[in-house]
């Protein structure tokens, strides 16, 4: 038999390149130390309590631009006519917002040729409608009350007292936050008493035109 031939063989191994493994490591923990809750002292829970008192308290604005408001006005100014002028004053307060009740007294006097000197004393519980709000725009009053005459001369005197009814329709206007302006015209009506001196020229139904100037607080 023929002899084969031998093949050279290496003794030595090639080595595979060996696969890097990566492994995720996850982050240490972070050991969370306790806190001590310090307890509030006295004054700041004090504190406290006022700042949220105060958060709830409303915005109080004061700007111009918001109208004043108030339900008390003193007027003054006059109701006259071709035969008379009375001084008026007017004390109001405003039942609701477009309503009040009011207090009117007034007073008179007039001197004739003949030297007879007549007074004129009078006060009107009055109620007043405005279409807008405290004491302004279209303004309707209303008034009841107590009217006593003196007739006084040389050589004698005399005196009289009757029921008088009011009733105006104006205009009332603000020129200031506190202060209006009305105008308002109407009639009035007081029962005829037998004066025989001379006739004081309010007696029965007379035309009347009310002005004044009044103050709001």
């Amino acid at each position: 038999m023929a002899r084969q031939p031998k093949v050279w063989t290496p003794d030595f191994k090639i080595k595979q390149p060996s696969k890097t493994r990566f492994v995720k490591r996850r982050p240490a923990a972070i050991k969370k130390t306790p806190q001590k809750v310090r307890a509030p002292a006295a004054h700041e829970i004090a504190s406290e309590s006022e700042n949220a008192e105060i958060d709830s308290l409303p915005a109080i604005d004061f700007s111009p631009s918001i109208p004043f408001h108030s339900r008390f006005q003193v007027s003054g100014g006059a109701r006259f006519a071709s035969t008379y002028f009375f001084p008026s004053l007017h004390i109001e307060y405003a039942v609701v917002e477009k309503y009040s009740l009011g207090v009117l007294p007034f007073v008179g006097g007039k001197s004739t040729d003949g030297g007879f000197e007549s007074q004129v004393f009078g006060v009107l519980v009055t109620a007043n409608y405005f279409n807008r709000s405290y004491f302004k725009g279209l303004w309707l009053q209303g008034g009841v009350g107590y009217l006593s005459v003196s007739h006084t001369s040389a050589t004698d005197s005399e005196s009289s007292a009757s029921v008088i009814v009011t009733g105006t329709a104006g205009y009332r206007e603000r020129l200031l936050p506190h202060l209006t302006l009305g105008v308002a015209g109407g009639f009035q009506f007081a029962r005829r008493v037998a004066n025989r001196m001379v006739d004081s020229g309010v007696a029965d139904l007379r035309p009347t035109i009310l002005l004044d100037l009044g103050y709001q607080f």
